[in-house]
C-alpha cells in the first residue's frame, strides 16, 4: 500500500504496484459503450434511412429512394446535406433524427471521456508505459527506500555509471524519485514480493536496502534473495545480532551502526595523530 499524498502529478511516471484488474475493467467498460453506441447511431441511421424513404413522394425506385435516405442520413451530422426539397412531413422527420444524433452523440462523448479520464485507467495505461522502460533492464541495481540514505545511495550508484531503480511505499518519494529521472516502482517490498518481481530483481546484479525498519529490512532480503539467489546485497542492521539474521536471510553485506561509528572514530584518531 502506498502512503502520503494520493493527488497525482502528471509530470512525473512510475509504476504503481496496484490492483491492475481496476483499470482494464474500465477499459473493457469503454470499449462496450463505444460499440454500444456505435450500434446506437448505425441503428438510428437506418431508421432514419427507411423513414427519409419512406416519406419521400418521389417516383423514383424504393431502392433509388433509400439510397438517397441513406446519404441524406449520413450528412445529418456533417449538415452537408441540400434539405431544402424536402417537405414538411421530411424536415420534421430530419429535425428528430438530428436531434437524436446530437443526444446521443453528446452522451457518448462524455461518458467515454469519463472512463478514459478515470484514475484507475490512468493508472493502467501509465503502468503499461512503464513496463515498456522495465522490461528493458538488466544488471541494474534497486535500491528500495528513498529517504535521506535511499536518495544519497541511489544517486551516488548513478554517479558510478548503475542504472538504478527506486523502490519505495510512500508516493510523495516516488514522485521525489521520478523527478529525479529515476526510474521508480511504487509498492511495498516488504509485504508484497511482486514489487520486487516488477523491479526485474531476477535480472538486477545488486540490491541495497535502505529502510529505517529492521523487520522489513529482514523480509526484503529473504524476498530477495530468494527471488534472486546470486544477488549481491547490501543492507543496514541494527546491531551485530542482526547482522546474523541478515546473513542467513542472503545478506551478502550487512552494516550497522556500531560499525560506521567505529569505523569513524577510528579514521578520527588516525587523522588526528598524523597531525
Amino acid at each position: 500500500m502506498s502512503h502520503g499524498s494520493n493527488k497525482r502529478d502528471c509530470n512525473v511516471s512510475f509504476y504503481r504496484v496496484s490492483d491492475p484488474s481496476r483499470g482494464a475493467y474500465r477499459l473493457r467498460v469503454w470499449r462496450r459503450q463505444a460499440l454500444g453506441s456505435m450500434a446506437m447511431l448505425l441503428a438510428l441511421m437506418a431508421f432514419s434511412t427507411f423513414g427519409l424513404a419512406f416519406l419521400d413522394p418521389g417516383t423514383m425506385s424504393y431502392s433509388g429512394k433509400l439510397f438517397v435516405g441513406l446519404w441524406n442520413s449520413a450528412n445529418i451530422v456533417s449538415t452537408l446535406g441540400d434539405f431544402s426539397a424536402f417537405n414538411t412531413q421530411q424536415r420534421q422527420f430530419m429535425i428528430i433524427m438530428m436531434l437524436s444524433t446530437m443526444f446521443i452523440g453528446g452522451f457518448t462523448i462524455t461518458r467515454l471521456n469519463g472512463l478514459l479520464s478515470n484514475e484507475d485507467v490512468l493508472i493502467y495505461r501509465e503502468n503499461r508505459r512503464m513496463q515498456r522502460t522495465l522490461n528493458t533492464l538488466t544488471n541494474h541495481v534497486v535500491v528500495v527506500g528513498f529517504d535521506a540514505v535511499g536518495a544519497k545511495v541511489a544517486n551516488h550508484m548513478r554517479g558510478q555509471g548503475d542504472t538504478v531503480v527506486i523502490v519505495t511505499a510512500i508516493e510523495d518519494r516516488a514522485a521525489a524519485a521520478a523527478e529525479q529521472k529515476f526510474t521508480v516502482v511504487l509498492g511495498d517490498a516488504g509485504v508484497d514480493d511482486d514489487v520486487l518481481h516488477h523491479a526485474k530483481i531476477d535480472k538486477a546484479r545488486a540490491l541495497i536496502v535502505a529502510t529505517a525498519d529492521p523487520n522489513r529490512n529482514l523480509v526484503i532480503t529473504l524476498m530477495a534473495h530468494t527471488l534472486n539467489p546470486k544477488l549481491a546485497i547490501a543492507v543496514y542492521g541494527e546491531n551485530g545480532s542482526r547482522r546474523e539474521l541478515l546473513k542467513r536471510a542472503g545478506a551478502t553485506i550487512v552494516v550497522t551502526a556500531e560499525d560506521l561509528i567505529a569505523t569513524a572514530l577510528v579514521e578520527k584518531l588516525v587523522t588526528n595523530a598524523a597531525v
